[in-house]
């Protein structure tokens, strides 16, 4: 083939791999399909306020035009393996909090348990703080309460103060 002819141009948005034998040359164009729910996903994470990055080995181009297609944030293209290593590294050194939603051609990820995941751990974390200041204030309560000569009834000592206040936390964590 001669240089220009159009079967060698390659198309914006797909990736190639070239096959050479002493009998054959031949090209093959690769193009990955947006899964119907990644346009929907990435709008809800930047919803969330959650900054999205495609870190691919795929060719610029291809790698471009699948994340105009997402509404991924920005597009990092070309990347070896231990690129995508080095780069997550570099977020995380600057201080960001990095989750890796995997290869969505080489892992079946279902992409829209993220936000659930996500959702569930922000929840934990908000009960597990209220728990820790609850548990603070009794046993700030006890230890004024003591101090002072009142006595303090055995079962509160028992479970740290905190088991005639179970029942309210049960409901709480119930209903959140």
């Amino acid at each position: 083939m001669r240089p220009g002819n159009p079967l060698l141009l390659q198309p914006r948005d797909a990736s190639e791999v070239w096959i050479a034998s002493p009998k054959l040359l031949g090209r093959i164009l690769l193009r990955d399909r947006l899964r119907p729910e990644s346009r929907d996903l990435i709008a809800q994470l930047h919803a969330a306020g959650i900054k999205t990055i495609m870190l691919t080995g795929d060719k610029s181009g291809a790698a471009q035009e699948m994340g105009r297609e997402t509404g991924v944030g920005e597009v990092l293209s070309q990347f070896r393996p231990e690129e995508k290593v080095a780069a997550i590294q570099r977020l995380k050194a600057n201080g960001a909090t990095v989750a890796m939603i995997g290869d969505g051609v080489l892992m079946n990820d279902k992409l829209e348990s993220f936000l659930t995941a996500r959702s569930l751990s922000v929840r934990a974390r908000r009960i597990i703080r209220q728990n820790m200041l609850i548990s603070l204030g009794v046993i700030t309560f006890m230890s004024l309460a003591t101090i002072i000569g009142f006595a303090v009834p055995l079962s509160l000592v028992e479970r740290g103060g905190t088991k005639p206040i179970q029942p309210v936390h049960k409901v709480r964590t119930a209903s959140q």
